[in-house]
């Protein structure tokens, strides 16, 4: 286990799955990420990546922008994050071309920010309709080219 803080989050995720300073072997799934509050751009253009990363405590995360974006592969079951306290999702998701994961538990009800967060994702089709959007100020193209998506937003706030 590899506990992680500080701002830098992204940078130390890409030296690590670019073989740079983690030991051998040393996979990120398991890093314990409690303290970390930005993850935005973590994941972002890692094309390859796809290693379950559940087990990750996202409690302390105030900012998700982009942090799967461009990461192609990537598919693994992140429902049960804790995202409580994140207040931007911005394209967190966008071309995030295989990412098709239930995510309808997530409390969002801080987030003000869901830009472009299914942009190009073209598989994704869950459920979302749980979702608090009551203090989102922008969801500008949200959905725009998500092309599988086909699920009911009715009962959002907007």
């Amino acid at each position: 286990i590899v506990a992680v803080s500080g701002n830098d989050f992204r940078n130390l995720v890409f030296s690590c799955l670019s073989g740079g300073i983690c030991e051998p072997g040393l996979v990120v799934n398991c890093w314990n990420v409690s303290s970390v509050k930005d993850m935005s751009y973590a994941f972002h253009g890692q094309a390859h990546y796809n290693d379950p990363i559940l087990c990750w405590d996202t409690s302390s995360v105030t900012n998700m922008n982009e942090m799967f974006h461009s990461a192609s592969n990537f598919n693994q079951p992140i429902g049960t994050w804790d995202i409580s306290r994140v207040t931007t999702v911005e394209k967190i998701f966008r071309k995030a071309s295989a990412f098709n994961q239930p995510i309808d538990s997530w409390d969002t009800s801080s987030v003000t920010d869901m830009r472009a967060v299914f942009f190009h994702a073209s598989a994704f089709n869950q459920p979302v309709d749980s979702w608090d959007t009551s203090s989102v100020a922008d969801m500008h193209l949200l959905f725009n080219t998500a092309t599988a998506f086909n699920q009911p937003i009715d009962s959002w706030d907007t």
